[in-house]
C-alpha cells in the first residue's frame, strides 16, 4: 500500500475537521508502513 499524501483539495477550511482527517491520512500511513514488515503480516491478515 502506497503512502496517502494531503493534498490541498481535501482541506474543508474548518480547522476542526482538516485537523482530524490530517490525523485519519497519518493513522492510514502508519498502517501502510507496518505492512510492509513481513513479521506484521500475519497479524495484519488476521484482522
Amino acid at each position: 500500500m502506497r503512502p496517502m499524501r494531503w493534498k490541498k483539495k481535501y482541506v474543508t477550511g474548518r480547522v476542526e475537521i482538516d485537523a482530524r482527517q490530517q490525523q485519519v491520512v497519518s493513522l492510514l500511513n502508519g498502517i501502510a508502513v507496518e505492512s510492509e514488515h513481513t513479521e506484521h503480516c500475519q497479524d495484519l491478515n488476521e484482522l
